[in-house]
C-alpha cells in the first residue's frame, strides 16, 4: 500500500488541475521527511468543492495513516481558486515499536487560500 502512495505521489508530484473541476495534490516534500500525504478535490456545484485526502507517516519508531474530507466553499468567482471555507472531517492511527497507540478524530473548520 505505501509503495502504491510513494509512486502516485512522485507520478503526479506537487499537484495539478484537471480542467477546472478537479485537482490532485501531493506533497513530495513530506516523504524526506517520512510522511507521504496526497489528495483529490473536486467541484460539487458553483463555487464549491470536496477534497479526500489520505496520509502515511513513518518517522523513527512512529508509524501511522490517517484519512480526511473537506468542504469547500469558495468566496471568489472562479472555481477551485482563490479563498475558501468550509467543514473538515479527520481520523489518524498512530503505533510506536513498543505497541503504544493513539487513534485522532477531528471536527473542525478550515480557511485557505489556493
Amino acid at each position: 500500500m505505501k509503495k502504491i502512495l510513494v509512486f502516485t505521489i512522485l507520478l503526479f508530484s506537487f499537484g495539478f488541475a484537471l480542467g477546472q473541476s478537479k485537482i490532485i495534490k501531493a506533497n513530495p516534500l513530506g516523504l524526506a521527511f517520512g510522511i507521504a500525504n496526497a489528495g483529490f478535490e473536486f467541484k460539487t456545484a458553483e463555487n464549491q468543492s470536496l477534497t479526500v485526502s489520505g496520509i502515511s507517516y513513518n518517522i523513527s519508531e512512529i508509524n501511522g495513516a490517517g484519512a480526511g474530507a473537506e468542504y469547500r466553499f469558495y468566496l471568489a468567482e472562479e472555481d477551485l481558486k482563490g479563498w475558501h471555507a468550509g467543514p473538515s472531517i479527520g481520523f489518524f492511527s498512530l503505533k510506536d515499536d513498543s505497541n503504544n497507540s493513539a487513534t485522532v478524530f477531528s471536527i473542525a473548520v478550515e480557511t485557505g487560500h489556493q
